[in-house]
């Protein structure tokens, strides 16, 4: 973190020492006590299972500059205590204070869907010669997004960031403290409709991240989403487009893609070849590759670079056990999502093509439509042999799987436990397995099911 004297963060969160003399420099964050070091601030904040408002004394024993807080704790023996009216909201002051000292570009990606395999590939595009301080995992809400930008120093180059959403207000909260420099939407469609309603909802809760921008910003947008392409209209920033159709700034053609990996043209001349599967990441990279030209890359450059990017782990991955191939896509799930998978895994070789299906979490009065629209593209699909439905809502698709396609080979199960006794007896050697679902069904913990069991070895 960029050095702040204490005196300066009193006055940036508003705050009042409530012990200690408020002298010094801080020179950190975390709102763990545990990876508290010298010099940092502790931020108290109350958690679904802990309030760190009960570590207080432990982060100004391990040389706390300060703690922020927003109730009364005991008396601590020595150390600063800043109070404050809400430490989460400080928390994002703190951020903001921090981004605007620094000289360095922020890029800020949301989206629907894939806007952290976007931000990935921004990052290793541009850490070949930069040093990037991007997001780890998707830490993309109103503690993630801040304590990403709280980590930029005199040695960051650029930083990279995530922006997500639940309910309304969430996106313009995020970017107000990041203040991006190039915003990204990936793309709109039906998510956390429980939280928006209607799908119009989320496009002017995305459209946020366009609306912040300084006029001397950067939108990059998805031309070929109606509700993305419309976001140019919210900004007087430059707009730089992607997509396959006509009239995107950065467009792909001939797009093929397999087990193996996929590969396109971009603008009809230089071929990107990407060793990922799903075809449909071709437009997180052509994202990427919008953001790398407003960097002052060429488009050579960024193709080369982007050979060797890799997934995160749950995102298309491949794993071979006991003979079936899985493919763990189990970090995430929603309708569009789902749909675009099922189209890739039709095109591949196997003995037989198995759905596994977690509920799809979030979606409000509108779950059952969804999850039956679901059985209704998988019994239209004739490349899928056997639909394992995983959850109350996945169920609902088996059923109308079901009804629609009699021959299908179809299984319902109430949890991942259920279904993890019973898929080594359903899969068989030479199949392959797609696992899909919200986070929050833990799809991959099946895979456990197929691991070899260790042999004691007595003595």
């Amino acid at each position: 973190m960029l050095p702040i004297e204490l005196a300066d963060l009193k006055t940036v969160l508003s705050g009042e020492f409530v012990h200690g003399t408020g002298g010094g420099e801080a020179t950190g964050t975390t709102t763990d006590s545990r990876a508290v070091k010298k010099g940092d601030i502790f931020f108290a904040i109350r958690g679904r299972n802990q309030d760190g408002h009960n570590f207080v004394a432990e982060a100004l024993s391990k040389g706390a500059a300060a703690v922020v807080v927003d109730r009364e704790i005991a008396k601590p023996r020595r150390g600063n205590v800043l109070r404050v009216r809400d430490s989460v909201a400080s928390l994002g002051d703190l951020a903001r204070h921090i981004r605007l000292k620094a000289t360095c570009p922020v890029i800020a990606v949301t989206g629907s869907n894939g806007k952290t395999s976007t931000k990935d590939m921004i990052a290793h595009m541009l850490g070949a010669d930069k040093n990037v301080l991007s997001s780890q995992k998707s830490f993309n809400n109103h503690l993630g997004l801040p304590i990403t930008l709280l980590g930029i120093d005199r040695e960051t180059d650029v930083v990279v960031v995530e922006c997500g959403t639940s309910a309304p207000g969430e996106i313009a909260y995020l970017a107000g403290i990041a203040q991006p420099n190039i915003s990204v939407v990936t793309t709109v469609s039906e998510t956390h409709l429980e939280g928006f309603g209607t799908i119009d909802a989320i496009a002017r809760e995305k459209s946020a991240l366009i609306e912040k921008l300084a006029p001397n910003g950067t939108a990059v947008l998805n031309m070929d989403n109606e509700h993305t392409k419309r976001m140019s209209r919210a900004t007087t920033a430059r707009c730089v487009t992607f997509g396959f159709f006509r009239g995107a700034d950065v467009k792909g053609t001939a797009i093929e893609g397999g087990p193996e990996g996929i590969r396109f043209l971009v603008n009809d001349r230089v071929p990107f070849v990407l060793p990922i599967c799903g075809r449909w990441m071709a437009y997180n990279a052509l994202a990427a590759a919008a953001v790398g030209l407003t960097m002052g890359m060429d488009m050579m450059q960024i193709a080369e670079r982007l050979m060797s990017f890799r997934l995160p782990p749950m995102r298309m991955e491949r794993v071979e056990l006991m003979g079936v191939s899985f493919i763990n896509d189990a970090y995430n799930a929603n309708p569009r999502a789902v749909t675009l998978a099922l189209d890739e895994i039709e095109l591949w070789d196997a003995r037989r093509r198995v759905f596994v299906f977690g509920d799809m979490l979030e979606l409000g009065s509108e779950s059952a439509r969804l999850h039956e629209r679901v059985g209704d593209r998988v019994a239209r699909t004739p490349g899928i042999d056997v639909f394992v439905g995983i959850g109350a809502e996945a169920t609902r698709a088996v059923h109308k799987a079901k009804t629609l396609r009699r021959t299908l080979e179809a299984h319902a199960f109430a949890d991942v436990a259920e279904a993890s006794r019973a898929l080594p007896d359903i899969l068989r050697e030479g199949d392959l397995a797609l696992l899909k679902g919200s986070r929050g069904m833990r799809l991959e913990k099946v895979l456990a099911a197929f691991q070899p069991v260790p042999v004691p070895v007595h003595a």
